[in-house]
């Protein structure tokens, strides 16, 4: 999972992906919440003149959710 236009650069965090990596889809489903939680500590975005962070940080949650909802 990597995020753009939440900071100044695209940012990818493997060791996050490698601690679901082989999870069993009935695990899994439980952890969507977990999952996003972990991102969203390491999603840190800026405020600029297109949008605020709190709004990019939103959208990231909402979209990583989806996307892990979709997978499962």
């Amino acid at each position: 999972i990597s995020y753009g236009s939440v900071g100044i650069t695209t940012m990818r965090n493997r060791e996050i992906e490698e601690k679901y990596i082989g999870m069993k889809i009935a695990a899994f489903s439980t952890k969507i919440a977990a999952i996003c939680e972990d991102f969203m500590n390491i999603v840190n975005p800026i405020t600029d003149q297109r949008s605020t962070k709190e709004y990019r940080k939103t959208v990231a949650k909402n979209i990583t959710r989806k996307f892990l909802e979709e997978i499962k």
